[in-house]
């Protein structure tokens, strides 16, 4: 499958790096081009949804305590995961704020959503017992939010 990107859009050190997109750069290469980057802004905000769900885990964690090294005053990174036990040690490794979603409000939205998910029809081999036990587990393992100034 060959990606074809509109390289007018991407800062020019980028597209020099990717050879106008036809060749796959390093990550450290990456994350020295990310670096030039940067520089350009006054505040930058990184968002990472589902770091539990990443393949990769190890890897990206190992990237953000990387960039949490730059210490650059500017660099804003959101991200939200499961508590997952490798990942909250990492963070607080990282001095990372920790916010935890739940109460009663999110709770409820969470249940709302699971309700109608199991509602179809391809859920109904499953006996009741069985369903309210994986109910039960997913608002058990609802996310929670770390949060890093670098």
């Amino acid at each position: 499958m060959q990606l074809t990107v509109q390289c007018s859009s991407f800062p020019d050190v980028l597209v020099k790096l990717c050879g106008e997109g036809h060749q796959q750069p390093s990550v450290r290469s990456l994350m020295d081009v990310l670096l030039q980057i940067l520089d350009g802004f006054q505040q930058v905000y990184i968002i990472i949804d589902s770091l539990d769900e990443c393949s990769e885990r190890v890897k990206l964690l190992d990237w953000i305590a990387d960039i949490t090294g730059w210490k650059m005053g500017k660099l804003h990174l959101l991200v939200t995961s499961r508590e997952e036990r490798d990942i909250k040690h990492r963070m607080e490794l990282l001095g990372a704020s920790s916010i935890t979603v739940g109460g009663e409000s999110v709770a409820g939205d969470i249940e709302k959503y699971i309700n109608q998910v199991l509602e179809d029809d391809k859920w109904k081999i499953w006996d009741k017992h069985v369903l309210d036990q994986v109910k039960m587990k997913l608002m058990q393992d609802a996310g929670a939010m770390y949060g890093l100034s670098v």
